[in-house]
């Protein structure tokens, strides 16, 4: 149940993405030279044919000067749902923020804390299972390819 909410909640990832590089006024090439990413791999995130991991989203977000709520903002856009507010002074909350984008609401301090060292953990074990996945797929070094 929360992995299926946690999911809906990032439809349309490239579309959001999309959303910010537009606003940005931006070419897909000129974003993957700021961010090292390839445009032909940006159009393969923004046509939703592959995610991007957390560190390439930061990398384009900072290549196209937003931060973590825009792209939550984003995510409104591209889903269809109002903006969310996520004022300047609360940027320091990023953990609240992050909580409310998800429709998270009514837990305890020490609840808030374990649901997001929880949410850490999760976006590390399936970074971890992509890499480990992306390994596989690859053969040795020194083998040929049969």
């Amino acid at each position: 149940m929360l992995y299926s909410h946690l999911m809906g909640e990032f439809n349309k990832l490239g579309d959001a993405l999309k959303v910010l590089r537009t606003m940005a006024n931006m070419k897909q090439r000129e974003v993957g030279v700021r961010a090292g990413v390839t445009p032909a791999m940006i159009s393969t995130y923004e046509t939703g044919k592959a995610i991007p991991l957390i560190p390439t989203i930061e990398s384009l977000l900072e290549a196209m000067g937003f931060d973590r709520f825009d792209f939550l903002n984003a995510l409104e856009i591209a889903n269809g749902r109002p903006l969310r507010n996520f004022p300047e002074a609360d940027k320091n909350q990023a953990c609240s923020g992050v909580l409310m984008a998800l429709g998270v609401k009514g837990l305890s301090g020490e609840e808030e804390e374990v649901f997001l060292q929880t949410l850490q953990a999760v976006c590390h074990t399936l970074q971890l299972a992509r890499r480990a996945n992306d390994r596989s797929s690859s053969p040795p070094p020194g083998s040929s390819p049969t």
